[in-house]
């Protein structure tokens, strides 16, 4: 295949398993794609990135694993030191404030919110939550909840936005169309020929 992930360079240990993925999903031929022999490749090459990755952390056991790789469901958010010290009371020897935070980077378990409000609603939940006794995963896994929610919220949101701007757009140039004036290029009903018209001339594309 040979191309490699938009983005991330041949070096980028971190992301191997994301690239190994992303490189199998170009293949122009989904019979190939669907090849069991592709697909178990593809398997023993992933896992042997996650092993490789396991042999260089040193100080995470299954446990820690098991909570970091919980991490990488959604988006969310959460003091560094309130994790280190949830994993801190898990077998394994102890873990730094840099132990934790390179390890978080490297699985990409804490992902950045760009969108200043969320990010203002999870530190304000977790607060909140925190506060009540709530546990470190409760927390975490229901503002993950609440922030893929959120996310497909908006992106409905802004579809709906894009559908209603060209629907707009539609009914002006049929209303100038209709009224004689000049208008762009557009559809009329169930037609499939274009239509415009130009300094009052009418021109009709047929499909």
């Amino acid at each position: 295949m040979g191309r490699t992930m938009p983005g991330l360079s041949d070096e980028d240990h971190s992301h191997r398993d994301y690239r190994l993925i992303w490189e199998h999903t170009q293949s122009p031929s989904i019979r190939h794609m669907r090849d069991p022999k592709v697909l178990d490749r593809l398997v023993r090459d992933i896992v042997a990135v996650f092993t490789e990755r396991r042999a260089i952390w040193r100080k995470w056991s299954e446990e820690r694993e098991k909570f970091v790789l919980s991490l990488q469901a959604g988006h969310c958010w959460a003091p560094i030191d309130d994790i280190g010290t949830y994993l801190n009371e898990m077998p394994g020897p102890i873990l730094t404030p840099v132990d934790v935070e390179q390890r978080l980077r490297d699985q990409d378990a804490l992902w950045e919110i760009p969108e200043v409000d969320l990010r203002e609603w999870c530190e304000a939940f977790y607060l909140d939550e925190e506060s009540r006794g709530t546990e470190l995963p409760a927390i975490i896994h229901a503002m993950q909840d609440y922030v893929a929610a959120e996310h497909v919220r908006r992106m409905n949101h802004e579809r709906d936005e894009r559908r209603r701007r060209r629907d707009e757009v539609q009914k002006t140039k049929e209303y100038l169309f209709y009224s004689g004036a000049d208008c762009g290029w557009t559809r009329l009903g169930e037609s499939p020929d274009r239509v415009c018209r130009i300094n009052g001339r009418l021109y009709r594309v047929h499909r």
